[in-house]
C-alpha cells in the first residue's frame, strides 16, 4: 500500500464514498449510478495520480503530474468506461429481477 500504486488501491475507498453519497442524494436511477460511479472513478484517478506523483517520481510539478496521467490514468479510461456501463446495465437488470 506504501508503493507507487498504493493511492489507487487507497483511491477505490473513495470511489465507494462518493458513489454512496450520490445515490443516496439522488435515487438509484442509471443517470445516478452513472455520476457516481464517474466521479468515484475520477477521484481514485486523481488520488492515486497524485500519489504516484509523489511516491515514485518524487516531485509534485504540474509537467511530472501530465506524464503520470498518460502512464497512469490514460490505458485504462476505456477499459473503465466499459466496466461502468456494464455495472449499470447488470445492476438495473439485477434490481427489477429481485424486486
Amino acid at each position: 500500500l506504501m508503493g507507487a500504486t498504493g493511492g489507487y488501491i487507497s483511491g477505490f475507498i473513495l470511489t465507494a464514498l462518493l458513489y454512496c453519497i450520490i445515490t443516496k442524494l439522488f435515487g438509484s436511477s442509471a443517470k445516478a449510478k452513472a455520476v457516481g460511479l464517474i466521479s468515484g472513478l475520477t477521484a481514485c484517478y486523481l488520488f492515486g495520480t497524485l500519489w504516484y506523483t509523489i511516491v515514485y517520481i518524487e516531485s509534485t510539478s504540474p509537467q511530472r503530474f501530465l506524464s503520470a496521467l498518460t502512464v497512469c490514468v490514460v490505458p485504462f479510461i476505456v477499459p473503465d468506461a466499459i466496466k461502468i456501463a456494464v455495472a449499470i446495465l447488470i445492476s438495473h437488470k439485477l434490481s427489477a429481477v429481485l424486486k
